[in-house]
């Protein structure tokens, strides 16, 4: 869990409803303060965040789009290898 970057979010994030919550649960799950070295499943975010698994697929979508988000594929199945929150948006 990076707490540097949870704090990003809520201070700096312009998000709201479920784009924010999704960034939130990606943060909890983040291993460094740089918001790095995260990779949980979609299931997982979906549990902390209390939306769909395609939702949550949905949101990430729509946060890459926006270039909130670099999503690194490349995983098991349901999972990615890395979400990186852009700290400059």
């Amino acid at each position: 869990m990076s707490i540097a970057v949870m704090n990003w979010v809520w201070a700096n994030s312009p998000t709201s409803g479920n784009e924010r919550l999704v960034l939130l649960a990606l943060a909890d799950a983040c291993s460094r303060d740089d918001g790095t070295g995260c990779w949980p499943s979609a299931a997982t975010i979906a549990r902390k965040a209390n939306i769909s698994d395609r939702t949550v697929r949905r949101v990430i979508t729509r946060l890459e789009a926006d270039g909130r988000l670099i999503v690194h594929r490349g995983g098991r199945a349901g999972r990615v290898d890395e979400l990186l929150h852009r700290r400059h948006r």
